[in-house]
Parts: structure tokens; C-alpha cells; sequence
């Protein structure tokens, strides 16, 4: 395939990780070795990345592309975007509660709010872009 971009997932979620990179580590490599952009998520669906490390991530690759993979919401929005160029978003702009039990975690047939994504791109359009 011709012009495709990759987006590398680092440190993913909903996974054990099993190297001993530190997630800077895995982002430099993940550069060298292609990435047009890296995402970075937080443990669980719905749970946003860890503001310290995201901070750190930004640091060592400094204007390299970063989208936020998880997590993100109205209420967070504005301190990821210091950080991050891009979110990819679903989980919190859905309708309705979690499945049984599961925190965070929206059903396939939940449908996205459009109350939701306005609020949301409101605040986006106010963002704070990284240093």
C-alpha cells in the first residue's frame, strides 16, 4: 500500500506490557521505525493517559505528532491538548450508561450523542495547543 499513514499505538491498552522499554523508549523506536504519528492511551478503555508520562512522551520527541487514544472527554480535554496534537474519541461522547459492571466501557450499539460532540469540540476549539 502506497500513502498510507501509520499511527503507532505505544504502550498500548488492555495489555501487559512485556518489554522493558519505558513508554519513551518505545516512541523513539516506534519513530525510527516509521511511525508518522504515535498514539498514547491509558490502561483501560476510557481511562486517559497519565499527564506526567504523556508530559515526558512530548519532551523527548518534541513536535513528532501525538493523539491521544483513550480517555479523553470534555472534562480533560484542554490539559491533553498541552500535550497532544490529536485524540481519536468514542467512549465518552456515547449515550447512555456503561454495560453491566464494566467501568467506562460503552456497548457497539451505543450511539454518539450530538449534545456530546458539541460540548466536546467547544472546548476543543478553546484548546491550549503543546509547547
Amino acid at each position: 500500500a502506497e500513502d498510507i499513514a501509520l499511527f503507532t499505538d505505544i504502550h498500548v491498552k488492555h495489555a501487559e506490557i512485556i518489554s522493558r522499554m519505558n513508554i519513551i523508549e518505545s516512541a523513539q523506536m516506534a519513530i525510527q521505525k516509521g511511525a508518522d504519528a504515535l498514539i498514547v492511551t491509558g490502561k483501560w478503555t476510557g481511562n486517559a493517559p497519565d499527564i506526567e508520562e504523556l508530559k515526558k512522551v512530548r519532551q523527548a520527541v518534541k513536535t513528532f505528532p501525538i493523539f491521544i487514544g483513550s480517555g479523553v472527554s470534555e472534562k480533560n480535554i484542554k490539559k491533553l491538548f498541552q500535550y497532544a496534537n490529536g485524540v481519536i474519541v468514542s467512549t465518552s461522547l456515547k449515550e447512555g450508561g456503561s454495560k453491566t459492571g464494566e467501568i467506562n466501557i460503552k456497548g457497539w450499539g451505543q450511539r454518539i450523542a450530538r449534545t456530546k460532540v458539541a460540548r466536546l469540540t467547544r472546548r476543543m476549539e478553546r484548546r491550549h495547543t503543546y509547547t
